[in-house]
Order: structure tokens, then C-alpha cells, then sequence
């Protein structure tokens, strides 16, 4: 993990307040102007990780758009950064931030609830070491 963070940092964009729950469901619009809704899980952060939580709720065919809106939104807010570096290293990273707060989400919720996220903790521990395992050709 700290050679992740080193080069997470390496990418030059900057710690802000993260959404933490950026999918569709959490977008509303009218036709107009979006809105984002939703804030339970904001915290200050690295905003890799808003622009890699909608991967998970579209088809693979469809996520370069808004990967592609999200870079293009950091290059303009932080001229000198490589925000499409960061989406490639940051999905260990992601992944261990989304057991944390499934595992906070768990704490705080009532025993007859548990049931349906008890897994989500450990299913994202794996999902981290997948992710981080170095890919072969």
C-alpha cells in the first residue's frame, strides 16, 4: 500500500471533500443542471475514488464515458496532473476504502439488518488483493 499511495500522489490531484457514494442512483437531473445526492459517506479523500465508483454500477462497454469526463474535469482543475493514471493504480486503493465503510456502515446499523451487507466487508478485502495482484500477459 504505500508504494500505491506514492504513486497515487504522484498523479498530482489534490485531497478534497469525496462524495464516497458516486453512482447513478445518487445523480438527478431534470434535463438540466445535474445534482448529486447522497452525502452520508463524504469525508476528505482522494478523489480517485468518486471517479471510479461509477465503474461498478455500468456496463464495462459504457465506462469510458464518464472516465473520460472525469479526466477531462481534472485536467481542466489541475493542470499538470494524469488523473487517467490514477484511475488505472487506484482500484486496491478502492477497494479497501469501500471495506471500511461497509464495515462502518455495519457497525451502525441495527442486528436484524446485517444480514444483508455482512458480507460486503470481506468480499471487498478480496476484491483488493485481486486487484492488487500484479497482472501477467
Amino acid at each position: 500500500m504505500p508504494a500505491l499511495v506514492a504513486e497515487l500522489d504522484a498523479c498530482g490531484l489534490p485531497e478534497t471533500v469525496v462524495h464516497g457514494d458516486f453512482h447513478t442512483g445518487n445523480w438527478r437531473s431534470d434535463g438540466g443542471a445535474a445534482v448529486v445526492l447522497d452525502f452520508a459517506d463524504a469525508h476528505v479523500g482522494h478523489p480517485v475514488l468518486d471517479g471510479l465508483r461509477a465503474r461498478m454500477f455500468m456496463p464495462e462497454a459504457a465506462w469510458h464515458l464518464p472516465a473520460d469526463a472525469w479526466i477531462d474535469a481534472w485536467h481542466e482543475h489541475a493542470p499538470g496532473s494524469d488523473p487517467a493514471r490514477a484511475l488505472e493504480l487506484a482500484e486496491p486503493y478502492e477497494h479497501l476504502s469501500y471495506a471500511v465503510r461497509y464495515q462502518e456502515f455495519l457497525d451502525g446499523i441495527e442486528p436484524s439488518e446485517r444480514v444483508y451487507h455482512e458480507g460486503d466487508p470481506a468480499a471487498e478485502l478480496r476484491e483488493a488483493l485481486r486487484a492488487a495482484r500484479p497482472r501477467t500477459a
